[in-house]
């Protein structure tokens, strides 16, 4: 299937303040430049209407780089903002491909190396040091594929809860408790043997 494009640049939304996506009105626009079924994207948006319509929400339908439907909830705003979560894990994962698209193409400040065999601690600051010596042989793909052996949900470990004096950071990295006494001092898996759902592990690569 082949679609129309009006141009063939990388596009880049600008900021709100500067107009934000491009939008594309009219039907025929739509349906030349995306292929979209405009009957079944109503379709499916009445039947969201019907049963999360009540809730805080809204929908945003981007395709081929042109925001082509919006619909909001009476409560909310097109600038409300909500927490979404371990939908961020996504956003960290696409940010560090092309950070490691960067380093082999040779891009990064002072030409730096990084891989997915990178071992993780050695980007760390100095005084953030292993708890556990284990730890020094988790690697950059470890922490990505949730198999570093940090502590996770499987050990009764959610998310980064903070305490007096823990932030998240120093919890996720096992140099004190959160506030449910909930500890990733000591691995509970060697690197690469044991596939755990850990935020703590997901925060060493903020």
């Amino acid at each position: 299937m082949k679609i129309k494009s009006l141009d063939n640049d990388n596009y880049y939304p600008q900021p709100e303040s500067q107009g934000g996506w491009r939008f594309l009105k009219g039907n025929s626009k739509i349906k030349s430049l995306t292929n979209v079924s405009l009957g079944k994207l109503d379709d499916l948006i009445r039947r969201y209407r019907l049963f999360f319509d009540t809730h805080a929400s809204g929908i945003v339908i981007i395709r081929n780089g042109y925001l082509i439907k919006e619909h909001y909830s009476f409560m909310t705003l097109p600038g409300s903002r909500f927490d979404v979560w371990s939908c961020t894990k996504s956003f960290t994962g696409i940010a560090w491909g092309l950070l490691l698209d960067e380093s082999r193409k040779g891009t990064l400040p002072n030409n730096l190396k990084i891989d997915l065999d990178s071992p993780a601690y050695s980007f760390l600051p100095d005084e953030y040091k292993v708890t556990d010596k284990l730890k020094e042989r988790i690697t950059i793909g470890h922490l990505l594929s949730m198999t570093s052996g940090i502590a996770g949900e499987s050990d009764l470990v959610f998310g980064v809860p903070t305490d007096i004096d823990c932030g998240p950071f120093e919890n996720a990295l096992g140099h004190c408790d959160n506030r449910y006494g909930r500890k990733t001092d000591t691995l509970v898996a060697e690197p690469g043997k044991l596939w755990n759902y850990s935020d703590p592990a997901m925060a060493h690569l903020s």
